[in-house]
């Protein structure tokens, strides 16, 4: 399933290990979220959203899953 964290760092030529080389994580903490199979921490959505200059709500929702590029388009 991709997500808009997905879409949004592939358009801003960003791999998985860069984005989370700019935040301060390691990716193993990145790609699990990115894939919808693990929570975000509030700190992680932060930074996530911070790093690439969007609002954390549209990248994530209230439960910290990444949101769903599908559900995003429907909005």
């Amino acid at each position: 399933m991709v997500t808009v964290l997905e879409v949004l760092r592939k358009e801003k030529n960003l791999t998985g290990a860069e984005l989370s080389r700019r935040m301060g994580y390691n990716q193993r903490a990145l790609s699990p979220v990115e894939r919808r199979t693990a929570r975000a921490w509030p700190a992680l959505r932060r930074k996530v959203a911070a790093t690439l200059n969007v609002n954390e709500s549209s990248l994530f929702d209230g439960e910290g899953f990444a949101i769903p590029l599908e559900v995003f388009k429907n909005q």
